[in-house]
């Protein structure tokens, strides 16, 4: 008898433990593991406490109104959920966790906007703990805002016009994975940065393979506050006001192998730090520079497309110096100073680069062997014999 009784108690406590197409209308306290399917109204605080879990099944909406939130200090996993906001929140992110595991695949998140919250009003933020976010849309919500984690991965994910002026921040994270990813703001109102990495623990974060859409007043990427050792590689950078900036003392971070098109200024070195490199990388259809350097230390560009504008490499009055060696200029009304004592160059060559399709964004250089009448300028003539640009 004592043995059907223990099962009917465990499977009381288990549908207890599962809240399905409820109202969460006052402050609850998650202890123990829990479950969520259906369409889950939080309009208070939820707290999942240390040692517990919230997991939310595949077609759950999560409907947050008025002052509804959730906190996360165990573990929450997500998959195929929707979240959604009615409203704005004041002064408290809609989803924040501390020292937690957060797991988010999936997922849909639309107008998740808190404002009055300290640094870049983000709608969701996650301090230390473990942080994996795949194949998620985000779409006009505040700054995702991951703080002091190491090895957190955000990959495969869209965001959709942000509206606090921020996308994606990670704020003395070291070792991130943000690879995959495709960023849209149309920016036209509004200073926006779509990914911000900043804090002198802001190191070895590898920046990868993702797609950056900007408008009139956009950064796609900035460093900033001392982060560095950071890897910027293969992405794709369109349009918008800035496509990189390194500022506030960064050091040691490499630009490799991106192509930044129709940007006002394709990479801005602002108040940097020192062994900052650009390399293998094409600058297409810059505004004013392809390349702006304002910061007191030196800075090496090398195997590199500098294309449109007024300027090539322009150089502010408290620059310091610059190694530019086996890059090709073209379409700029002035490659750089060569008078400029600065810049120390070599082997930099001016010629139309012979691109498959620059103009649709296919920067392979034309080649005999692939059936094109020419070699480009490109092939062969980079550091080491390499190619320059995209194609080493």
């Amino acid at each position: 008898m004592k043995k059907y009784r223990s099962y009917w108690l465990c499977l009381l406590m288990w549908a207890i433990c599962l809240l399905s197409g409820s109202a969460v209308s006052h402050a609850l306290e998650i202890s123990k593991p829990t479950v969520w399917q259906g369409t889950m109204e939080v309009v208070d605080k939820v707290r999942i406490q240390t040692g517990a879990s919230l997991t939310i099944k595949p077609g759950t909406k999560v409907v947050f109104k008025g002052e509804g939130s959730i906190f996360i200090q165990g573990k929450l996993q997500a998959e195929g959920v929707t979240f959604v906001a009615q409203g704005i929140l004041d002064k408290f992110p809609r989803i924040k966790s501390f020292m937690a595991t957060i797991v988010l695949e999936k997922c849909s998140f639309k107008n998740i906007v808190s404002t009055h919250v300290k640094y870049q009003n983000p709608g969701i933020q996650f301090t230390y703990g473990k942080v994996v976010i795949r194949d998620c849309v985000f779409e006009h919500g505040s700054a995702i805002d991951l703080v002091l984690i190491v090895d957190a991965v955000f990959e495969k994910n869209r965001i959709l016009d942000p509206v606090s002026g921020y996308g994606v921040v990670l704020r003395q994270c070291r070792e991130a994975i943000v690879s995959g990813n495709t960023f849209h703001s149309q920016g036209q109102q509004r200073r926006t940065k779509l990914l911000w990495i900043a804090g002198k623990r802001a190191m070895k974060n590898q920046i990868t393979a993702n797609r950056f859409f900007g408008g009139a007043m956009t950064t796609s990427i900035e460093f900033t506050q001392l982060a560095r050792n950071n890897i910027i590689k293969r992405n794709l950078i369109a349009d918008g006001a800035k496509g990189i900036v390194i500022g506030s003392a960064s050091t040691g971070n490499s630009i490799i192998q991106n192509a930044i098109m129709d940007c006002y200024s394709g990479i801005v070195f602002k108040h940097s730090g020192a062994n900052n490199v650009i390399q293998n990388c094409v600058i297409w259809n810059a505004k004013a520079a392809s390349v702006s350097v304002t910061s007191p230390f030196e800075v090496t560009i090398m195997n590199t497309v500098l294309s449109g504008g007024k300027y090539g490499l322009f150089l502010g009055k408290d620059s310091g110096s610059v190694v530019l060696k086996h890059n090709l200029f073209w379409n700029t009304k002035k490659d750089f100073a060569k008078e400029d004592m600065r810049i120390k160059h070599s082997a930099n060559i001016h010629a139309a680069p012979l691109f498959v399709d620059a103009d649709n964004g296919n920067f392979k250089p034309q080649a005999k062997q692939s059936g094109y009448g020419v070699d480009s300028p490109l092939l062969g003539v980079g550091s080491k014999n390499n190619n320059i640009g995209l194609y080493p």
